[in-house]
């Protein structure tokens, strides 16, 4: 894992901090290897060139280039160009500022924190002994959908993005998973809700519910550092990428205490199989098979989940209220009751 160099002959120069400290141990983690310790520790070249240059504020690789008098070669944001450029730059640094690249105070490290460690269950979880009967091809198959999907996120538009999946020879379940990840994407539950919670992680699953979880907080934490490149002075969101309507709002703080939520979230008492069949439902409440029935079928199994409910006398509670609710109604409220039944699904009833 060393690169084939020891950690002190070899130390990575980058322009700026996010590719080391944010997107490779993300990577790391979603394509299970271990993130190499030669890039633990690296330069940034843009806070040497800022200290080097007295500029006072961050400038981009283009910018330092033509302040030291180099030539920019390639294309921008491409990224063999990227790297000849920035390797360019500290060449440059070095023979003027000799000082400023010897300092240790310009090596940054990364810092593995708590939440890095979360996130490290929250994904690399899937794989350990614990995590279920599926094979690990089915479990790597998933993964690979998820982090398509974060690739595809940045399209609005999701006609176009199922043709680009279906363009890049993915099987119809793979465009199904990575569209489902999409959609979900944004649409977290309220961590002070118990029942939101519930119902999330019973119509996702356990296994669904960490890694949607990984991939919303990835997704948050890239947000914030382009937010913050950009009102730091940099390029910022140079991609034009954005959350966007479809994938609402949700800050990492956010998802953060959506995963601390769920680890405390004890399991439900009566499952999240239904405790009441269809024939069952038509002996008590005397109807005939129709979306009326099947209707209060939804109903119920949503408040089993929702409300914790612990056996099959509580669930007939329910029905009861309900039955006894829509005999004091009409038969236009009745229907406008039906209609506005919740039912067990994620993201919920609109």
């Amino acid at each position: 894992a060393g690169c084939g160099a020891g950690e002190r002959s070899v130390m990575f120069v980058c322009d700026g901090d996010w590719d080391l400290r944010s997107m490779m141990p993300k990577q790391c983690i979603l394509s299970e290897v271990e993130m190499p310790q030669v890039l633990h520790r690296w330069i940034d070249v843009r806070k040497v060139f800022q200290e080097s240059m007295r500029t006072g504020q961050d400038a981009g690789l283009l910018k330092m280039c033509q302040a030291l008098g180099i030539r920019f070669v390639g294309q921008a944001h491409s990224g063999i160009a990227d790297a000849r450029n920035i390797a360019r730059v500290a060449l440059v640094l070095i023979q003027e500022y000799p000082a400023l690249l010897l300092s240790t105070s310009q090596i940054k490290g990364l810092k593995v924190s708590e939440e890095g460690a979360e996130e490290v269950d929250a994904i690399g979880g899937m794989f350990g002994a614990n995590s279920g009967q599926a094979s690990f091809e089915e479990k790597r198959e998933k993964t690979v959908c998820a982090r398509i999907a974060l690739l595809g996120a940045t399209e609005p538009d999701e006609k176009k993005l199922e043709a680009d999946l279906r363009n890049m020879k993915l099987s119809r379940d793979e465009v199904r998973r990575v569209l489902h990840h999409v959609r979900l994407l944004g649409r977290i539950p309220d961590p002070d809700s118990p029942g939101e919670l519930r119902r999330y992680r019973a119509v996702l699953g356990d296994e669904m519910v960490k890694l949607q979880l990984s991939m919303e907080a990835a997704w948050a934490a890239s947000l914030e550092e382009i937010d913050a490149e950009g009102a730091s002075g940099g390029e910022g969101n140079k991609h034009g990428w954005t959350a966007g309507a479809r994938h609402g709002d949700v800050s990492l703080e956010q998802v953060r205490k959506v995963q601390e939520a769920m680890r405390k979230l004890p399991a439900l008492r009566a499952g999240s199989a239904p405790l009441v069949d269809g024939k069952w439902l038509l002996q008590q409440a005397g109807a005939q098979p129709g979306k009326v029935i099947g209707k209060i079928k939804q109903l119920l199994h949503y408040s089993q989940v929702d409300r914790d409910l612990p056996d099959f006398a509580a669930v007939e509670k329910v029905l009861k209220e309900e039955l006894t609710l829509g005999g004091t109604m009409d038969k236009r409220l009745l229907e406008a009751r039906l209609n506005s039944l919740p039912r067990l699904q994620w993201p919920p009833n609109p």
